[in-house]
């Protein structure tokens, strides 16, 4: 009987960028649908093939499989970035570090993250026992891509503007000629021989006076500052940021399975590798390629009209082609999956090839503001080495990013 598996993801993604400078920051609109190593190996991610992006510092995930929202989420997943989570500790990352693509340790300080994620299956007739797994990855990047020439010439023409804003409170005092002549005056009476009490009078008057004065020149300036920064933190938030160019992430992680929520008895069931390239252009289109390789140590297959159980090893080579078009709030993707499998009884040598297997899906995304994105998946799941159930894909995931900054300091 095939099943239909529905879920909804609440995603809160701390993936922002920050751009400080004398406590100023301008939030970037980076907001990226996550698929973290630890919920790919347990099945729930909404696309196999990740687009390589930006970590974030804290990702967190809750999943529902359900068949009319009536049951509580039982699949959780968490991504941490350590270069982003600790930022600041010892000595925070500069912009041009982290625009960057040169450094090859740079960029894997920068891209690295480690994931978890917990899948709990209740006891029924398809499952025995109840079990819950977790999974860990990690993953990182040895080439991000470059920002575009138009998000680079955006970037520094703020950084200028940010400059010129800082600047003006100086500027202003020294070219307000009211203000220069009151600090001649102090500095006069302050090196002057007369200290009389009349002197020490009108010394405290000028200071008094002076004081007025600067307070009203820098809130003048301080309302121009706002109204600038303003139009700068609109444009900056209208404009979605992607690395283009070429892209390669390597990726691990392994399945630990717990039966009967025994620690006792838990087991690794599930290890592997990946490595994900590809290239993305100026005008939207993405092309990645994924080579993966899997192994079960300890799993069920069928060879023939038998029910075995030994190490199950898959090789994976895929493809997916992502269209986001600039400035525009949508995009799609596709990909395709080929699954070969070769199994082997424990006590074998010889390994047996199983049946080949594809997954392929389709997935649209729209972001609803610059905090808040909806993503919607249809395809086919590869099949099962013991059965060929449950093998539709329909996911709705909602990620919302609560609005952290990266504090990203100027050299």
């Amino acid at each position: 009987m095939k099943k239909i598996m529905f879920l909804i993801i609440w995603c809160t993604s701390t993936f922002h960028f920050g751009y400080a400078q004398n406590d100023e920051e301008i939030d970037i609109n980076s907001l990226n649908a996550p698929a973290t190593p630890a919920a790919t190996l347990l099945g729930f991610s909404a696309s196999e093939i990740d687009k390589p992006r930006d970590a974030s510092a804290f990702l967190a995930s809750i999943v529902t499989q359900t068949d009319g929202l009536n049951n509580l989420p039982s699949n959780y997943a968490f991504e941490i970035a350590p270069a982003w989570l600790f930022n600041g500790t010892r000595k925070k990352i500069t912009f041009e570090k982290f625009e960057s693509d040169k450094n090859v340790c740079t960029n894997f300080w920068h891209s690295l993250s480690l994931s978890g994620a917990v899948r709990r299956t209740e006891e029924s007739d398809d499952h025995p026992i109840p079990m819950t797994q977790v999974a860990w990855g990690i993953k990182f990047s040895l080439k991000r891509g470059e920002f575009s020439n138009s998000t680079t010439k955006l970037i520094n023409g703020t950084k200028e503007k940010l400059s010129v804003i800082h600047r003006s409170v100086t500027d202003a005092l020294h070219s307000d000629t009211d203000y220069q002549k009151l600090n001649g005056q102090i500095l006069e009476l302050r090196t002057g021989i007369d200290t009389t009490l009349a002197s020490k009078y009108r010394l405290l008057q000028l200071e008094i006076e002076k004081e007025d004065l600067r307070k009203t020149i820098l809130d003048g300036v301080s309302e121009k500052k706002a109204e600038a920064l303003k139009a700068m933190k609109k444009d900056l938030n209208e404009t979605h940021f992607n690395r283009t160019g070429f892209k390669l992430d390597l990726t691990a992680g392994l399945v630990q399975d717990f039966p009967n929520d025994s620690y006792e008895h838990r087991s690794i069931s599930k290890f592997g590798a990946w490595i994900t390239t590809g290239f993305e252009d100026n005008k939207g289109n993405t092309f990645l390629g994924i080579g993966r390789l899997l192994q079960c140590p300890d799993a069920m297959y069928k060879l023939d009209t038998n029910l075995l159980s030994g190490i199950v090893l898959s090789a994976d080579v895929g493809i997916r082609y992502v269209y986001a078009p600039p400035k525009k709030p949508w995009s799609l993707s596709a990909e395709a999956i080929y699954r070969n499998l070769k199994a082997r009884e424990k006590e074998q040598d010889e390994w047996q090839n199983l049946d080949p297997t594809w997954r392929y899906s389709v997935t649209m995304e729209y972001q609803l503001n610059k905090d808040l994105s909806l993503n919607l998946t249809f395809g086919r799941n590869f099949d099962g080495t013991a059965t060929r159930d449950g093998n539709v894909i329909s996911l709705l995931s909602l990620f919302h990013s609560l609005g952290n900054k990266k504090p990203i300091e100027k050299t």
